[in-house]
């Protein structure tokens, strides 16, 4: 089964750097309507800021999401299976010692596929996350499985 990244995350990644230009007007228009700032000021900072943050921050979301669009990932008997557009990349899954699950209320958020010494994976933002959790517990019969409930959950 083909598990790809959510529309929701990239909705929402697609939408951060419109909204932190649009915060970044808002707080430059106050700023000028409340403070002894000449236009051309404000104007000036307001246009430096927005090129300097809300740019590469578009172009990064922009990159990100059409690498997003065609990547998916998929479990095997074994392995982890990730592809996306020209790469193919394998985890073995015999070296894993434990899966940490973290999850709040609507259930799995993310999966971090450890061994004993270090961090293999974390699994994130994707469609279906529940099933792709239990698709790696059953890959792994004898990983130790660690749920760990968030506080604001």
């Amino acid at each position: 089964m083909k598990f790809q990244v959510s529309k929701e995350h990239l909705d929402k990644r697609r939408r951060s750097p419109f909204l932190f230009g649009c915060l970044i007007i808002v707080i430059s228009t106050s700023t000028y309507l409340l403070g002894n700032w000449t236009f051309l000021g404000v104007f000036t900072f307001t246009t430096l800021f927005l090129v300097l943050t809300v740019v590469p921050n578009w172009i990064a979301s922009k990159r990100y999401i059409e690498d997003a669009n065609n990547h998916y990932i998929e479990v095997n008997n074994s392995k982890i299976l990730c592809f996306g557009d020209g790469y193919k990349s394998e985890t073995d899954l015999d070296l894993i010692s434990s899966i940490v699950l973290n999850k709040n209320r609507a259930g799995v958020k993310s999966i971090i596929l450890k061994d004993n010494k270090r961090t293999f994976a974390r699994l994130e933002h994707y469609e279906k996350i529940d099933e792709l959790s239990d698709s790696i517990k059953k890959a792994i019969p004898n990983a130790k499985v660690i749920e760990k409930r968030w506080i604001h959950s």
